[in-house]
């Protein structure tokens, strides 16, 4: 199964992608404003067949500000494409993304494009190795 994993942020959107169904790649990055227009193209091109969204909760695991705006992004979304769209909680993936690309020497600056695409892709890391123990477990 093809899933495409989607950080929503400020400016930006960074996605993650998994092709074979156990691991999960960078994929890209585009401004907010295009993506609305670019979505239903992606989904084509890379034969998306569900799309995980990330829900930025608060540490308490509560709805705020930000989860708020990112589930009007997710109903947007689900007007443009026809697939399922799952949430999936990501609290802390961006600040885990940082510290990644800080270990592999990315200096501050160069990361804006991918510290994006680095967050979608270990939300989408957790989900796949949560149902791979779910599918050992069975």
């Amino acid at each position: 199964m093809i899933i495409l994993a989607i950080d929503f942020g400020e400016k930006r959107v960074g996605m993650a992608i998994s092709r074979e169904g156990y691991f999960a790649q960078k994929y890209k990055t585009v401004s907010l404003n295009e993506f609305f227009d670019q979505i239903k193209s992606i989904c084509g091109e890379e034969a998306v067949e569900k799309i995980l969204v990330g829900l930025p909760r608060t540490l308490r695991r509560e709805i705020g500000p930000q989860a708020e705006k990112t589930k009007k992004y997710i109903e947007k979304l689900k007007q443009k494409v026809e697939i399922p769209v799952i949430e999936e909680d990501e609290t802390l993936t961006t600040a885990e993304a940082h510290e990644k690309l800080r270990e592999a020497g990315v200096k501050l600056g160069e990361e804006k494009e991918i510290i994006d695409q680095e967050a979608a892709r270990i939300l989408l890391q957790d989900y796949l190795d949560s149902i791979k123990k779910i599918i050992r477990n069975f």
